[in-house]
């Protein structure tokens, strides 16, 4: 069997269901949605929602993509099943925090 046959027969079995995952980083839960890619090795696409959206915004987007790539979207603090951090933490020089 050829090396192509081998990924394509390694392709039509993975699983690509969505997961998804919580983190704890800082204190804090962060939560994101993993779509595995149909392709084996592909590589990574992250996506971050904006001001008032949450990881699952992306969806639909999200599945139609793992033909190509493994699909990460996340959701920011305060956002989605990400926790919020304190008040004080929301300022524009405390964001990356």
């Amino acid at each position: 069997m050829s090396s192509i046959d081998q990924s394509e027969m390694m392709t039509t079995s993975r699983n690509t269901a969505v997961v998804d995952e919580l983190i704890e980083m800082r204190g804090l839960r962060f939560h994101f949605r993993d779509w595995p890619s149909k392709r084996l090795n592909a590589p990574s696409l992250v996506l971050l929602h904006g001001f008032t959206g949450h990881a699952r915004s992306w969806d639909t987007f999200a599945e139609a993509m793992t033909d190509r790539y493994r699909v990460l979207a996340l959701d920011q603090r305060g956002h989605g099943e990400t926790g919020w951090a304190a008040a004080d933490r929301y300022g524009i020089r405390r964001y990356d925090q």
